[in-house]
C-alpha cells in the first residue's frame, strides 16, 4: 500500500480518484488519512459527471452507511457484459449523476430519480457500478432509504457480481470498479480470495495498476485508486472479524487461501 500511496501521491488525481484514496485510507487509518489529505487538489473528471464527481468527492472523508452484508449467492451464473462502452455515456449515467447532485435528505424527487435510474434493466459494465456506486451515494445523503431500497441494492449487486465472475482477464479496470462497487455497498465478502490475489499480483513495480482497457477518460491512476480501495477495504473486513482469511470466498477458480499481507508491504 506504501507504493501504492507513493505512485499516486506525484500524480494529479481526477475527483472519483481522489474519492476513492481517502475512503481506501479512512479503512486503513495508521498513517493513510494524513497522507491522503497531503495529495494535491484533484483535478477534473468526466465532462458527463462533472457534478456528481463533485458531490460525492465533497463525502470523500464521510464512511459509507453500514449495509447489511448477505452471503455469497450461489445461484448467480457468470455472465458477460455485451453492452458497448460507448453507452456508460448514455441516459442512465446522466440520471444518475443529476439526481446525485440533487440528493439530499428532505428531498424525495431526487430519491425517486435516483431509484429509477438505478432500477434500469439491460445496462452492464460501468453503468451497472454506477448504478450501485449512487444508490448507496444516495442512502448515504438521505434521499434513499436504505430497507427501502435493499432489494434493488442486491439486484444490481448480483448483475455487477455476475459480470465479475464471467470477464477473463480479472483485473483491469472495469473489473476493479466492480470489486470496488461490491465492497462500497457492503458486499465485499463476494470478492472472492483468488480475485484479491489476482489484485496483488497485479501490481507494477511502479506501485501502480494498468487500466488495461482503452478509452479517452481511462488511466492507471484511476485502475490504481480502485485497486487500493478494494484492497483496504478487504484488510479492514478482516480485521474487524479477527480473520486472515474471509469465510465462504467466491472466486474464478475455487477457494484460495492466503493471508492478507501488511497495508505498509503492499
Amino acid at each position: 500500500m506504501e507504493r501504492a500511496f507513493d505512485a499516486l501521491a506525484d500524480r494529479r488525481l481526477g475527483l472519483d480518484e481522489h474519492w476513492l484514496v481517502h475512503q481506501a485510507a479512512l479503512r486503513l487509518q495508521g498513517p493513510y488519512p494524513e497522507r491522503a489529505a497531503g495529495f494535491p487538489p484533484p483535478v477534473s473528471s468526466h465532462p458527463k459527471a462533472q457534478g456528481a464527481a463533485l458531490a460525492l468527492w465533497r463525502t470523500r472523508d464521510v464512511a459509507p452507511p453500514a449495509l447489511p452484508q448477505r452471503a455469497v449467492p450461489a445461484d448467480v451464473a457468470p455472465s458477460r457484459n455485451a453492452i458497448p462502452q460507448a453507452d456508460s455515456d448514455g441516459p442512465i449515467l446522466t440520471a444518475l449523476s443529476t439526481s446525485a447532485m440533487r440528493c439530499a435528505r428532505g428531498n424525495p424527487a431526487a430519491g425517486a430519480e435516483l431509484q429509477r435510474a438505478a432500477s434500469a434493466t439491460g445496462v452492464g459494465g460501468y453503468v451497472a457500478t454506477h448504478q450501485l456506486l449512487f444508490l448507496v451515494f444516495g442512502v448515504s445523503k438521505g434521499c434513499v432509504d436504505a430497507a427501502e431500497v435493499e432489494p434493488l441494492r442486491q439486484r444490481v449487486a448480483r448483475r455487477v457480481y455476475a459480470e465479475l465472475l464471467a470477464e477473463p482477464s480479472p483485473v483491469d479496470d472495469l473489473n476493479l470498479e466492480r470489486m470496488a462497487m461490491l465492497c462500497h455497498s457492503g458486499l465485499c465478502n463476494w470478492v472472492g480470495d483468488a480475485m484479491i490475489q489476482a489484485v496483488l499480483d497485479a501490481q507494477r513495480p511502479s506501485g501502480l495498476w494498468d487500466v488495461v482497457l482503452a478509452g479517452p477518460f481511462m488511466r492507471d491512476e484511476h485502475a490504481t485508486a480502485l485497486a487500493v480501495y478494494v484492497l483496504a477495504t478487504t484488510l479492514a473486513e478482516r480485521r474487524a472479524f479477527g480473520l486472515s482469511r474471509r469465510p465462504r470466498p467466491a472466486s474464478w477458480n475455487g477457494h484460495l487461501a492466503f493471508r492478507m499481507t501488511a497495508p505498509e508491504r503492499l
